[in-house]
């Protein structure tokens, strides 16, 4: 008997449920912030300052009707319209500081600790973004708010599939996309419901503190104690679960689980490398097509995505083409 066999025969538990329902769903607002980008910079209709001629009756700004963007008050438009790119580079840079690091800060810290401290860097970082008083103040945080980003996703992703157990493993691999792809969707409804970029970013950022509020009812996993040999709070997990199927897990059955984990262990202890990757044939022509796909599938996402501000017609209708983007992707 290993950790997977007692996993299977104690769920589908109300512990797994919780835990996995709410990560999933810190997964998917997460996932959002890399669009959001495309609203809070949306250059409206516009027009040059004309303090001499001034009469609104006349000289009416479309942007009063349309959105209030944050183009408009830090003028980032004509000559300072690539300040627009620049910003969206920032953020991908941010992705790419903190995707780095991540896998090593799950394995150090945990799964759990590390949600946290992504989820709360993330709606720091975007109610940073919402009361930035400068476009430089503006651009840090939205900088930070790349870093934690893509890396919540990931950790959530991982949390979800160990918490979910050899039983559930495969249907969570496959709803955790599926969920934020939805929310995705869902997205530019209400950036259009939204219009001013400060409303929207700090909605955005409040929509993290639900699984904030879960946080401390959600275990970490029995995996991760584990390998790092905290068997004891493993086993108080376990026993969590055992709780809500009205079962126990024996003393003998411990002992086994306890001896095939420490066996596996050994192996999953020893030094791997990236270079591990491209070492042997099969696994080299795998990695390499795994890398061309996410390629591929990254440039039609964002490709799609990011390029609709510059689609002609009305808010609406370029609301209506994000909506559309998302669904192609899916």
């Amino acid at each position: 008997m290993d950790l997977d066999k007692i996993e299977s025969r104690l769920s589908v538990n109300n512990v797994q449920i919780l835990s996995i329902i709410s990560v999933t769903l810190s997964a998917a607002i997460s996932a959002v912030t890399p669009q959001s980008g495309v609203f809070y910079n949306a250059i409206p209709k516009h027009r040059c300052s004309l303090p001499e001629f001034e009469d609104k009756t006349l000289f009416k700004n479309a942007s009063e009707d349309e959105i209030k963007s944050l183009a408009i008050p830090w003028d980032l438009v004509w000559d300072r319209r690539v300040l627009n790119s620049v910003l969206q580079s920032l953020y991908f840079v941010g992705i790419l500081v903190g995707s780095t690091p991540a896998g090593y800060i799950f394995d150090w810290f945990g799964r759990r600790l590390s949600l946290l401290i992504l989820s709360v860097g993330l709606m720091v970082s975007g109610i940073g973004c919402t009361f930035a008083p400068t476009f430089e103040v503006y651009c840090i945080f939205r900088f930070l708010e790349g870093a934690t980003g893509l890396a919540l996703y990931g950790a959530a992703f991982s949390y979800a599939n160990e918490i979910a157990g050899q039983k559930l493993r495969i249907t969570v691999f496959t709803t955790t996309p599926l969920v934020t792809t939805i929310i995705d969707t869902l997205f530019p409804m209400m950036a259009y419901s939204l219009r001013n970029w400060r409303d929207l970013n700090l909605t955005c950022s409040l929509l993290a503190l639900p699984f904030i509020i879960t946080w401390p009812f959600i275990p970490e996993t029995p995996r991760w104690l584990l390998m790092k040999g905290r068997e004891i709070e493993a086993r108080k997990v376990l026993n969590r679960y055992a709780r809500s199927k009205d079962t126990i897990i024996k003393d003998e059955d411990w002992q086994i689980i306890l001896e095939t984990e420490r066996k596996k262990m050994k192996f999953v202890n020893t030094r791997t490398h990236l270079t591990d990757l491209f070492r042997r044939p099969f696994i080299r022509i795998v990695s390499l097509v795994i890398m061309y796909i996410w390629l591929v599938a990254n440039c039609v996402y964002y490709g799609l995505v990011l390029n609709v501000g510059s689609l002609m017609g009305e808010l609406s209708e370029r609301t209506l083409y994000t909506i559309q983007s998302y669904m192609y992707v899916m």
